[in-house]
C-alpha cells in the first residue's frame, strides 16, 4: 500500500487491512508472526488515531457552544438586571405615590370632618344649654340651664 492509498484509506479499508494481517499472522510461523502483527497493530492505531482526530474536533466545537452559551448568560443577565432596576424604581415610585395618597387621603378625612363641624345644625331644647368641646367639635355635651 502507498502513502496515498494509505492517507485516502476508509476505516472499512483500514479494518480489513489489519483482518488480513491477522490472518496472515495466524497462519505464518514463528519467525514470521511478529512482522504480521506488527502491521496489524499500525493499522489499528491509524484508526484509533483517526477516532481519536474526530472525538478532539468533536469536543473542541463543544467548548465553542459552551463558550458561545456562557457569553449568552452573561448578556442575557446584563440585559435581566437592567430591567429589575427599572423594576425597583417602579416600585420606589409607587411606594412614594402610596405614602402621598395616604397623607392627602388623611387630609381629606381632616376637612371632612370639619365641614361636618361646620354643617352640624342642632336644635337647642327649652331649658337646655349647649356646650361644645373645643378640642372635637361632635362631641357636644347637653347642660340643664339654671
Amino acid at each position: 500500500m502507498t502513502y496515498e492509498k494509505f492517507v485516502k484509506a476508509t476505516k472499512a479499508d483500514l479494518v480489513n487491512k489489519a483482518n488480513e494481517c491477522f490472518a496472515t499472522a495466524a497462519a505464518a510461523g514463528n519467525l514470521n508472526k511478529p512482522a504480521a502483527l506488527l502491521e496489524a497493530q499500525f493499522y489499528v492505531g491509524e484508526i484509533d488515531r483517526r477516532d481519536q482526530n474526530r472525538i478532539s474536533r468533536r469536543d473542541f466545537w463543544l467548548e465553542i457552544i459552551v463558550i458561545s452559551l456562557i457569553g449568552l448568560e452573561i448578556v442575557f443577565g446584563y440585559f435581566q438586571g437592567r430591567v429589575l432596576d427599572r423594576l425597583e424604581q417602579s416600585a420606589s415610585a409607587t411606594a412614594k405615590t402610596l405614602t402621598s395618597l395616604a397623607a392627602v387621603t388623611e387630609e381629606m378625612q381632616k376637612t371632612e370632618q370639619r365641614l361636618l363641624a361646620l354643617n352640624y345644625e342642632v336644635s337647642s331644647l327649652p331649658g337646655l344649654g349647649l356646650m361644645v368641646c373645643q378640642e372635637s367639635s361632635l362631641f357636644i355635651t347637653l347642660v340643664k340651664r339654671t
